[in-house]
């Protein structure tokens, strides 16, 4: 009796001696629990971590991973190893430990988290080896096009360019970030492609001329995915300026250093040579009411070039706004200075040992002088330098803008246009004769006319020794008023300039006009100028 048998015919328990053993420990641990010495330890509970992401099999590169004890722990026993190695920041909060990375996973990536084996006699626990692992979501990059050809770096874009910025996903619209310059872009200036994978950008929200740090620094897909890596370039909004017709400009042309010859226009210098084929040509008042002109070649120059003459005070804003390289006969000695000190790439006859000039035994000094087109294009090659932000418009189409208007008139340079609706030009008068230019021995025809209306004062110097005249200073560094005239129609508008920003228009809208292609007029008026 008092015998269980438990495992086999021989296997049996003496209950009654059991009970005594019990009775015997139970007294024991009593006992040493009031000396203060600790009982017998229990057997260590063993800890089960368990993993928990956002998406395990494709986390955001910046999502945190947690992992969760299911009973307590000392977070100095927990001892993480992250394979491939990557720089972490882990945060304890009761039987929870997230792990940040820092700054971000890579793209693309399988990692695994290990924890050591440790026992924790304190806590009565214990964990085994144990290892967790997770992907994180596939690379995302945003490459920039230009009108569909993949860019980086830097690049000059004009006003009439596509700028598309490309996903490898389709994104949430709005939570890609753009950035010029560090200052945020609103994104809804551009337009989504149906896929969500492509965001075109408008150009005219940048100033031309200018350069900006573009950036995308942040998107998010439909997915969840995020940006992997910040998208920059320098970007140049170049000014489009217009080019006639004969100047051998194709598309995609990449514009040399435009040359600006200056050429007279008293009377004994007419009829003049080249000025038909120059692609823009700026009139100004020299001295006693007799109007001077600048003419300005993008690509190619005609045979010959002249009378050349003198430089005056506004060849320095019209050099350095074009980036061009100059041709004049002298000047005066204040602005003489002014283009030495200023360090204005000018070639002068005066001190000229490059045979950039000729004189025409045709005519008598100092009406005689003249460059030819090899002459002057050997500048490029003689005076290289850093261009400026331009473009030059190949032949297109002409636009109508503005309203109907009458011909223009500019008293000031005893100038007068009529307008010739057949050939959609506007052909120049002077001194109520017609204009001459010698190569094409037809009067010049224009097909846009643009006045400019800008601040004038004295130089404080003598132009001309015999007559004593002052020199001339427009202000041409900044932005006024104007009108343009083309294909009979007339466009209020705003002419705008600056150091190395080309001369431009905007509408009254602010857009800027794309100027139609053929040879362009421009008149400078001072305000309030009367001679």
């Amino acid at each position: 009796m008092g015998r269980v048998g438990l495992a086999g015919p021989h296997a049996f328990v003496d209950i009654g001696s059991i009970k005594k053993r019990a009775s015997f420990i139970i007294g024991l641990s009593l006992l040493l629990v009031a000396c203060g010495l600790p009982a017998a330890p229990s057997a260590a509970r063993v800890v089960h971590p368990r993993l928990v992401a956002k998406n395990q099999d494709r986390l955001p590169i910046r999502a945190s991973v947690q992992v969760l004890f299911d009973r307590a722990v000392d977070p100095q026993d927990v001892h993480l190893t992250l394979t491939p190695t990557v720089s972490i920041t882990a945060q304890w909060q009761g039987n929870r430990l997230t792990v940040l990375p820092s700054p971000e996973w890579a793209a693309a990536t399988s990692y695994m988290l290990s924890i050591a084996p440790f026992q924790d006699k304190r806590l009565q626990v214990e964990l085994k080896p144990w290892q967790g692992s997770f992907r994180t979501q596939p690379r995302v990059v945003a490459v920039v096009e230009l009108d569909g050809r993949p860019v980086g770096g830097s690049v000059t874009a004009g006003p009439g360019s596509t700028m598309t910025l490309s996903f490898p996903l389709p994104m949430r619209p709005d939570s890609v970030q753009l950035f010029g310059d560090d200052r945020p872009l609103d994104a809804h200036s551009g337009v989504w492609s149906d896929d969500r994978t492509n965001l075109s950008l408008s150009l005219a929200q940048f100033v031309p001329g200018h350069t900006i740090q573009l950036s995308i620094a942040g998107g998010t897909t439909e997915l969840g995915d995020l940006l992997t890596e910040k998208t920059t370039i320098k970007l140049t909004s170049a000014v489009l300026e217009p080019s006639n017709a004969g100047s051998g400009v194709p598309p995609g042309f990449v514009p040399p250093r435009p040359i600006e010859i200056v050429v007279e226009n008293s009377g004994p210098a007419r009829p003049q040579l080249g000025l038909q084929a120059a692609d823009v040509v700026v009139e100004y008042i020299s001295e006693y009411s007799i109007s001077r002109m600048t003419a300005i070649y993008f690509n190619s120059l005609p045979s010959l070039v002249g009378p050349v003459r003198s430089c005056r005070m506004i060849n320095i804003p019209l050099n350095f706004s074009f980036g061009a390289l100059g041709m004049c006969s002298g000047a005066s000695d204040g602005t003489l200075g002014q283009l030495w000190r200023q360090g204005v790439p000018v070639v002068i006859n005066d001190y000229d040992h490059g045979n950039h000039f000729f004189r025409s035994a045709a005519r008598s000094a100092p009406h005689n002088l003249y460059t030819s087109g090899d002459r002057a294009l050997r500048l490029r090659q003689e005076m290289p330098g850093v261009p400026t932000a331009l473009l030059v418009d190949p032949p297109h189409d002409d636009i109508e803008l503005g309203a109907p208007a009458a011909a223009p008139v500019v008293p000031l340079h005893a100038v007068s246009y009529s307008y010739d609706t057949a050939r959609r030009v506007y052909l120049r008068f002077d001194h109520g004769a017609p204009f001459i230019d010698a190569s094409s021995r037809a009067q010049l025809s224009v097909k846009t006319v643009a006045i400019m209306h800008a601040p004038f004062r004295d130089a404080g110097w003598v132009e001309d020794v015999n007559g004593g005249a002052h020199s001339i200073i427009y202000d041409l560094a900044g932005q006024g008023p104007a009108e343009l005239y083309s294909d009979g129609r007339l466009i209020n508008a705003t002419w705008h300039m600056d150091n190395g920003v080309p001369l431009y228009f905007t509408d009254e809208h602010g857009q800027v006009v794309r100027i139609n292609t053929g040879l362009t007029w421009v008149h400078v008026l001072g305000n309030g100028q009367n001679h």
